[in-house]
C-alpha cells in the first residue's frame, strides 16, 4: 500500500512539474513573439516589387533587361513594415560609377503602395534603385536598367 502510495505521489510530482515547464516554455514562447514584433517594427521596410508604367496605366515590360521609358512615366513601389521614406536614384551604367549617382526625389510614405511620376531626361541610360527607410534605417533595391525612349 505505501508502494502504490509513493508511485502516485511520485507520478503526481512529475505531472505537476511538467505541467509548469510547459506554461513556463508557453510564456517564453508569447514573449520571444513579442520581442520579434518589436524588433519588427525598428527593421528597415521590405521592398516588394518596383513597377514602371505607363501614364495610362499600362506595365512597361522589361525587354532584353532593359525598361524603356517614355518622358513621363509611374514608378510603382510596394513596401512592407514601417516606412517612412523612400529615395529615388539613377546612376549610369559602368564600373565606378557609384559616385555619379543623382538622387532622384525623396518621397515621404505613410502606405505601403507609393506612386512616383518621374519626368524622365531625354539622355538617360542608367541604372535605377530606391532605399526605403524606416527613420535613419534603410533597404536598398536591386537595380533597374533603364533607358529613355529618345535615346
Amino acid at each position: 500500500m505505501k508502494k502504490v502510495l509513493y508511485l502516485l505521489l511520485f507520478i503526481l510530482i512529475n505531472l505537476t512539474a511538467c505541467s509548469s515547464t510547459a506554461v513556463l516554455d508557453e510564456d517564453k514562447i508569447i514573449d520571444d513573439q513579442q520581442k520579434y514584433q518589436e524588433l519588427l517594427k525598428d527593421q528597415a521596410p521590405f521592398i516588394k516589387d518596383i513597377t514602371f508604367k505607363t501614364m495610362d496605366g499600362k506595365t512597361i515590360e522589361e525587354e532584353a533587361n532593359w525598361y524603356t521609358l517614355d518622358r513621363q512615366v509611374k514608378v510603382m513601389m510596394t513596401l512592407t513594415g514601417n516606412c517612412t521614406s523612400v529615395e529615388l536614384f539613377k546612376v549610369p551604367t559602368g564600373s565606378e560609377t557609384y559616385k555619379q549617382q543623382q538622387l532622384i526625389e525623396e518621397i515621404l510614405v505613410n502606405q505601403e503602395v507609393v506612386e512616383f511620376v518621374w519626368t524622365v531626361p531625354n539622355d538617360i541610360h542608367d541604372h535605377f534603385f530606391i532605399i526605403a527607410y524606416n527613420k535613419d534605417v534603410g533597404r536598398k533595391s536591386g537595380l533597374y536598367n533603364i533607358v529613355s525612349q529618345n535615346y
